[in-house]
């Protein structure tokens, strides 16, 4: 099974090398708890990754991929100004605990639930545990990693309470015990108006961007050329152009990072240009981006 995950994993994402350091941790746990640690996991899941990586029908620029991430971390430490979103720098504490608050409430559950009922969880749930954590740490350093961080904590939640359910342990709660978690369940519905303002929020805005980019992408599709190069001033433009008018090609695709790479003076310039600091704009389209066409938004709506 580890093999087979190892192997397939590079074929489908980028964040293929998670799983060598997911097997990593799962032996330190093992060794945590039962003193036996397999090292033949490791090497399993370090010889699938590559196998996958070679096989992969874009080898060896899928390879590049993992070198220009270490590139995007060290730009980012120099102060590098890139044009990333939020992806790569944390929200501050208020909004990262309303936005995220099922995931600390289910956290302070299984805390009182370990503290009082004294269980001993299984093998699994310990992985679980410390695989969720590792991104929990990293979350609070950017945002993109919340949405793994979720995910492998309400795993951990699922195998957690599976445990406990196993062994019948659901008579042993105390009164503290049903006391806190009626405390917690309090705490949810008071911060659940303000997580729903923030849910409602974000579908707002993702829905009038989604549908203004639909709407600019069929217009493309219906009166620019065929193989016409589309200028954008925002670099995550680029995926919603491609999906809904792939005829045209486009700009700055998908991270700033792979034009900055190769051409990093032309990517300033296509920087400044998109904020505005570039006078002679449509020369600028002509001359340096070699087209004719292009779009731009305001207050990125």
């Amino acid at each position: 099974g580890l093999f087979i995950v190892s192997l397939l994993y590079p074929l489908s994402h980028t964040s293929f090398f998670t799983v060598i350091v997911f097997a990593f941790i799962c032996e330190i746990i093992r060794y945590t708890i039962n003193r036996e640690f397999f090292l033949r996991n490791i090497y399993v899941a370090i010889i699938a990754t590559m196998l996958g990586c070679f096989i992969h029908p874009n080898f060896p620029n899928n390879l590049l991929y993992l070198h220009l991430q270490f590139l995007v971390i060290n730009y980012v430490r120099k102060g590098m100004d890139l044009g990333f979103g939020s992806e790569l720098y944390s929200y501050p504490t208020m909004r990262v605990f309303i936005e995220n608050f099922a995931v600390f409430f289910t956290l302070n559950i299984m805390l009182w639930i370990a503290l009082f009922a004294k269980k001993r969880i299984s093998f699994s749930t310990a992985v679980w545990f410390a695989c969720s954590n590792f991104y929990l740490i990293l979350a609070f350093t950017g945002d993109r990693y919340w949405y793994p961080a979720n995910i492998l904590i309400f795993i951990f939640f699922a195998s957690y309470l599976k445990d406990w359910m196993d062994n019948k342990e659901w008579s042993k709660l105390s009164l503290k015990i049903i006391f806190f978690i009626a405390l917690y369940l309090i705490a949810i519905i008071s911060f659940f108006p303000a997580s729903m303002e923030s849910l409602k929020a974000n579908i707002y805005l993702n829905t009038k961007l989604g549908n203004n980019y639909k709407d600019a992408s069929l217009w493309m599709k219906k009166n620019i050329p065929l193989g016409e190069t589309v200028y954008h001033n925002n670099w995550s433009d680029s995926a919603y152009f491609i999906c809904f008018n792939p005829n045209n090609n486009y700009l700055v695709v998908l991270d700033p990072v792979y034009m900055y790479y190769r051409y990093p003076e032309t990517y300033l310039f296509y920087r400044d240009l998109s904020r505005g600091q570039i006078a002679n704009v449509y020369g600028a389209l002509k001359e340096v981006f070699k087209t004719t066409y292009g779009y731009t938004t305001k207050d990125n709506l």
